[in-house]
């Protein structure tokens, strides 16, 4: 019996709660605070493809810049997403150029590529870069 209830203890002990995420590099969460930005557009099909981290989106009459590499991001707010600064000087393979833009409330937007590679975020907030492809 002694040797169940330890057994048990151990293996409670050793699990993480359902839904807990561990920590990713690039994103931070403040714990919330403010208004929470909403979803209000979701684009499916955009050609979009940060190869160097400097290439900004055109979709219609909005532009949006890819995060600085030293931009953090409190992504718990929007419900989803890495924050994590992905650059890359090679070809796209299939589905890494075109996948679904979402636009939050807050002028912030994700692109997810088709491939699930790519999970970009962005501002329209014009960014200078310093760095050529």
């Amino acid at each position: 019996m002694l040797v169940l209830a330890l057994t048990v203890t151990v293996a409670a002990c050793a699990t993480e709660p359902p839904g807990q995420d561990q920590p990713v590099p690039g994103a931070h969460s403040s714990g919330g605070g403010g208004e929470e930005p909403e979803a209000f557009a979701v684009h499916h099909d955009v050609e979009y493809y940060g190869a160097c981290g400097n290439e900004v989106l055109r979709l219609g009459r909005e532009t949006y810049y890819p995060l600085l590499e030293d931009e953090e991001l409190d992504v718990i707010r929007y419900g989803s997403g890495t924050g994590v600064h992905v650059s890359t000087v090679e070809r796209p393979g299939p589905g890494d150029d075109i996948g679904t833009l979402t636009v939050y409330s807050d002028g912030y937007a994700r692109f997810v590529s088709d491939s699930g590679t790519y999970d970009i975020w962005l501002t329209e907030q014009e960014r200078e870069y310093t760095w050529e492809c």
